[in-house]
């Protein structure tokens, strides 16, 4: 979004996303064009979004499923998965799967964690290894 923002700068169309978070802009860039129907592809939108902005583009991926639209998504998201209608495909070391949310190693690293976070954080250090 950076970079798109960056461009519109450049051209001249400039807007509110200069005072905004970059996850305000996004879903404010998102909501102004929620009415164009066809297909639609995110890759990790949540990376930019609050818990609550999740929640926000969730319901507007709702109305755009509602109104005829696809959306194909990559996530590490619980929240943006949690859509009730998706067809959840899971890719890991087995290559790729059709899953069913509570299923997803995602969600159930996510509430293991919550459950306990005391569990994962005693292990952390500075040589600790993201794989995602």
């Amino acid at each position: 979004m950076h970079g798109h923002f960056s461009y519109l700068d450049d051209v001249g169309i400039s807007g509110r996303h200069n005072f905004q978070s970059h996850g305000e802009s996004f879903i404010e860039f998102f909501t102004t064009r929620s009415r164009i129907g066809g297909l639609w592809v995110f890759d990790e939108a949540e990376s930019a979004l609050s818990f609550n902005g999740c929640l926000v583009l969730l319901a507007h991926i709702r109305e755009l499923l509602a109104s005829g639209a696809q959306v194909i998504m990559s996530t590490h998201s619980p929240i943006l998965a949690s859509l009730p209608e998706a067809k959840l495909l899971e890719v890991g070391e087995w290559g790729l799967r059709a899953s069913e949310y509570d299923e997803l190693d995602m969600v159930q690293s996510w509430r293991s964690f919550l459950d306990a976070p005391g569990r994962y954080l005693r292990h952390l250090t500075t040589d600790s290894r993201l794989d995602n």
